[in-house]
């Protein structure tokens, strides 16, 4: 099933950094959407910011592997809206998951979002 998340053109923060291979990306940085593409066998969502690579396929979190049209892909859910960044938190804390939540916390004063 698919679940949008983000579309082409939305501003969002990115909660975390690469891994090996990953898309290049600052932990707290704000982006743009560039293009999206949904994993054929379980429909998560990925987003790219701009960046291209030269290897032929992506490997989603699911394990499925397609092409990748020359683009860094990375799951949405590595991604916020600012506006969506105090509900982010929140969700944090409620599964004491404090690390995340002062993580994000820091992102959102570093950032000076207004809410």
């Amino acid at each position: 099933m698919k679940i949008v998340r983000h579309n082409v053109g939305d501003e969002v923060i990115a909660l975390t950094g690469p891994k090996k291979n990953g898309q290049p990306r600052t932990k707290g940085q704000t982006y743009i959407v560039k293009a999206t593409e949904y994993c054929a066998k379980c429909g998560d969502q990925a987003v790219n910011i701009g960046t291209t690579i030269s290897l032929p396929a992506t490997i989603c979190v699911c394990g499925h592997n397609q092409s990748n049209g020359g683009l860094h892909w990375t799951s949405s859910k590595k991604f916020v809206k600012p506006q969506e960044l105090q509900a982010k938190i929140e969700e944090a804390v409620e599964i004491e998951d404090y690390e995340t939540a002062g993580d994000l916390h820091k992102i959102l004063q570093d950032e000076n979002i207004k809410l």
